[in-house]
């Protein structure tokens, strides 16, 4: 917490490097520095959000050198500071080993940097690897998934140079046997390294006329996984500098498996958090939402409906919830049909609204005659419909309290009719 100082996470290297383990809420310059103060040369002041900061320091306390890369970070609806430290002790006495460990450590760092700048997945994976790529010195950066149901793999993220053709879309379920002698070198967590695809020729004839379709020498191979499952694999296409120290593709591997999954998880969270589960209509969240989009707009037209379900309760305590809810996404249904091209919302258990914005008064009034005819005729659905369409002095609020009047007493209609139209 760049405020107060708090500590809210070390990675497993940095807690074994500093000794301590129960660091949470510990101030970061007592655990990393061994003060009981801030210290005098902290650049908090010097960090933001979009870039990161880089700088060098000797720590006494730790008895390490570091280089450090510092950028402002969204967490737990706050800012906090993240810092990436590179250890470079022995930077002095740097062997060409050394060298090596300290480019592949680099590259790796600027992978982290890529997936944290970039909100698009597809974006910061094709960044990463074009880095993977610029450390190998290839052609070309492939990830693979693999759909074991299937038995298929395909290509999902690809960056190509300029003067090489991409091949994504030729590399959709392939089959799996193509790569079966992969496989089981995956399923060992083994790097494929093929410095001439010729050795394909005898052991893997269909592999190897792959591999010259697509222009390909020589090959590196990880696979990628998730715990002890095997989801895909990484392929770099004629890399020029060639390492026996496969860490950096090893280390990428594990954080593409866990930002595709860290990244599609939240996706999912944020549908739902938008979205009706029932249904896939939006739900009231959305619904709250958008009313106060709409108050901002510019409106030149607007219509809405009002949808209530009639005897849902009926249907749930005579047949069972699951028959309402058949009967729910039904409505659903229907008011999808109509009103495609307009946001409609499931805001409680029997109640929906569709709104439409800048539509025609006339095209208004077909939806909602076609809406009332399919639901009046409909052998199972029974629904009350209240409208309002407006072009002058647009006040949404007030059109949609008229609409849900208007829904409520024709509710009110259909109840004293002996419900004509009820569910049988």
């Amino acid at each position: 917490d760049p405020k107060n100082y708090s500590l809210y996470y070390i990675n497993k290297l940095g807690r074994k490097l500093t000794g301590v383990y129960d660091y949470k809420g510990r101030k970061c310059y007592e655990v990393l520095q061994g003060r009981t103060t801030p210290c005098d040369f902290c650049t908090n002041h010097l960090i933001r959000k979009n870039n990161f900061y880089s700088w060098e320091y000797n720590n006494p306390y730790l008895q390490r050198h570091f280089i450090l890369r510092d950028k402002l970070i969204p967490w737990d609806g706050t800012l906090a500071r993240m810092e990436i430290a590179i250890d470079i002790t022995e930077k002095e006495n740097l062997s060409t080993l050394t060298k090596e460990k300290l480019k592949m450590e680099n590259a790796i760092v600027r992978c982290f940097q890529l997936l944290v700048e970039y909100e698009d997945l597809d974006y910061a994976l094709k960044a990463v690897l074009r880095n993977i790529c610029e450390f190998h010195q290839a052609s070309r950066g492939l990830i693979f998934e693999i759909n074991p149901s299937e038995s298929t793999y395909s290509n999902t993220y690809e960056w190509a140079r300029k003067d090489v053709p991409e091949q994504i879309q030729n590399l959709q379920d392939k089959d799996l046997n193509l790569i079966c002698e992969w496989m089981d070198k995956f399923m060992k967590k083994e790097t494929i390294l093929i410095d001439d695809v010729k050795h394909l020729q005898s052991s893997s004839p269909k592999g190897f006329e792959e591999m010259q379709l697509q222009n390909i020498s020589s090959i590196l191979i990880t696979p990628i996984f998730e715990g002890d499952s095997i989801k895909g694999f990484i392929r770099i296409d004629n890399p020029e500098y060639l390492s026996t120290d496969y860490t950096f593709l090893n280390t990428i591997s594990y954080v593409i498996v866990s930002e595709i999954k860290q990244r599609k998880l939240s996706d999912s969270l944020f549908y739902m958090s938008y979205h009706d589960a029932l249904t896939g209509l939006y739900n009231r969240n959305c619904y709250t939402h958008d009313i106060d989009d709409l108050k901002s707009r510019n409106l030149i037209t607007i219509g809405i409906i009002f949808a209530d379900v009639n005897g849902l309760k009926k249907v749930n305590d005579q047949k069972g919830h699951d028959a309402g809810d058949i009967l729910i996404k039904e409505v659903a249904s229907i008011l999808k049909s109509i009103f495609q091209y307009y946001e409609i919302y499931r805001i409680g258990g029997d109640e929906f609204v569709c709104m439409c914005p800048n539509i025609p008064e006339d095209e208004f009034l077909q939806n909602v005659k076609k809406a009332q005819e399919i639901f009046q005729h409909h052998p199972s659905c029974s629904v009350s419909i209240g409208y309002v369409w407006s072009d002058e002095n647009i006040d949404v609020n007030k059109l949609i309290s008229s609409a849900d009047q208007l829904m409520y007493k024709n509710k009110q209609d259909y109840y004293k009719n002996n419900e004509k139209y009820n569910i049988k």
